[in-house]
């Protein structure tokens, strides 16, 4: 890797200060696969220009040596408590978190250094679990989320930083990413923006990418209830409540994000969805609320708020309705219970689940 020894000195390469100097911020079992995207946009986009115009740091939060999931072990150049420690002025001018779970109070103390960094003009990124990083430290008040955190996301932040199924979601300084292959597309918007279309054109055929998919698009997602609607007024309303299960947005304020009437709504997904706009939003709440299930962390009256449900009651109805069985049902066999208590699973047991 192009990266300084040690922090004591300006990133330099062949004396040459990068106009950009990098923070990646990570902790054992962080991903691989983003590491490497994010790495990699900045090494090719490098290459076109004849001076450096990124630097990078690798700092980890616990350990010189870092394990990722995957197993493999990295360097890195100093641990986030020393760099932490200093009290210098700014030195990055983005910083990006992908980290994995930390103690409570690296977390406050990485909390603490994200702020200041932010003041002082860096670019905050949080990618995968990096997010809830960020979110704890108060920099953000939506995020773009991975699938697979959902439950836990929602369990620790509720209806205080509501979670978007985006690719990524740029704020102006701060920005969120879910992970995977959105770790590219975000990574050529973001050297694109600071380069030109130059170099994300550089990054993409270097990297055999043939789309950059754009920040607004949905990941795709098991709890997706997607509809083959071909007509663009429908697609981009099943979009628009994809997007908004938490807060939810009104029909109303459907139709005037889409450029159309209530009752054009009405109207077009009877046509196109065979459904009424509030039976499709509710599926894809319902939807979500069934993969929520899946986690044992949340209560089940919780999952019906946070999906929008005004009661568990109401919740119960509607999800018997849409999938022929009771959330409880849908919990135990998760779990891998009948639906019936045995084997010890006791009724005070199963009203907990």
């Amino acid at each position: 890797m192009q990266h300084a020894p040690k922090l004591d000195s300006p990133l330099v390469y062949d004396s040459v200060r990068p106009r950009h100097r990098a923070c990646i911020i990570v902790a054992d079992g962080f991903n691989l696969f983003s590491f490497t995207a994010v790495l990699e946009a900045l090494r090719i986009a490098n290459q076109c220009s004849s001076e450096p115009a990124y630097g990078w740091w690798v700092m980890s939060l616990n350990s010189a040596d870092v394990v990722s999931d995957a197993g493999v072990k990295i360097a890195a150049d100093s641990t986030f408590l020393h760099r932490s420690g200093e009290g210098r002025g700014n030195f990055f001018e983005s910083v990006y978190v992908i980290s994995s779970s930390v103690s409570p109070q690296t977390s406050k103390l990485l909390g603490r250094f994200l702020n200041k960094e932010r003041t002082l003009g860096a670019r905050i990124v949080g990618i995968e679990r990096g997010v809830f990083e960020l979110a704890r430290a108060g920099l953000v008040t939506e995020a773009a989320l991975h699938w697979g955190h959902a439950s836990e996301f929602l369990a620790e932040f509720g209806a205080a930083v509501p979670a978007r199924w985006e690719l990524f979601v740029e704020n102006q300084d701060v920005a969120t990413c879910a992970g995977g292959s959105a770790v590219v597309d975000m990574m050529a918007h973001l050297v694109g923006s600071a380069g030109g279309q130059a170099v994300a054109a550089h990054f993409c055929q270097a990297a055999i990418v043939e789309r950059v998919r754009p920040s607004g698009e949905l990941q795709s997602r098991p709890f997706a209830s997607r509809h083959p609607a071909s007509h663009p007024t429908v697609v981009a309303a099943i979009k628009l409540m994809e997007t908004h299960v938490l807060p939810m947005l009104t029909l109303k304020e459907i139709a005037f994000n889409v450029g159309i009437s209530r009752r054009q709504l009405e109207r077009l997904f009877q046509t196109h969805a065979q459904c009424t706009p509030a039976r499709y939003y509710q599926s894809v709440r319902l939807e979500l609320s069934r993969y929520l299930l899946s986690s044992k962390n949340i209560p089940i009256g919780e999952i019906a708020s946070q999906c929008g449900f005004i009661s568990s009651s109401h919740f119960s109805r509607a999800y018997f309705e849409h999938f022929g069985l009771n959330p409880r049902a849908t919990r135990l066999r998760s779990l891998g219970y009948a639906e019936f208590p045995h084997q010890g699973v006791t009724n005070a047991r199963i009203s907990t689940l």
